[in-house]
């Protein structure tokens, strides 16, 4: 995890990136298949997944959590009014932590 500038709360930073080159969250849960380089199959995409893709395309929360400058992490501009504003609408809880280890699980690493 980077956090810019930790002596104020509203100007940490957490910055996520995945593991793998290749990983990219879909719209639908259509995901390529490992048997053909064009072929698909439809497999489960966990609803973590799903809810953390829609919050970073979300254009209404840009100022606190979004795209990294290159597009292969997101960041987490605002700890508090994303713990307070952003993870309440997708979760039952408002607990960054909790956000953070299931981001963790899903072979994200911490920046």
């Amino acid at each position: 995890m980077k956090r810019t500038n930790p002596s104020t709360e509203e100007d940490e930073e957490e910055d996520f990136e995945s593991e793998e080159d290749n990983t990219e969250t879909r719209n639908s849960n259509q995901l390529p298949s490992s048997s053909g380089p064009n072929s698909f199959q439809e497999q489960y995409v966990p609803a973590f997944l799903l809810k953390l893709y829609t919050m970073v395309e979300d254009p209404g929360s840009n100022d606190i959590i979004g795209w990294s400058e290159n597009g292969e992490s997101f960041i987490v501009h605002n700890v508090p009014n994303f713990s307070t504003h952003v993870l309440p609408r997708f979760f039952k809880h408002s607990n960054f932590q909790s956000f953070v280890r299931q981001v963790i699980f899903f072979f994200f690493e911490n920046k």
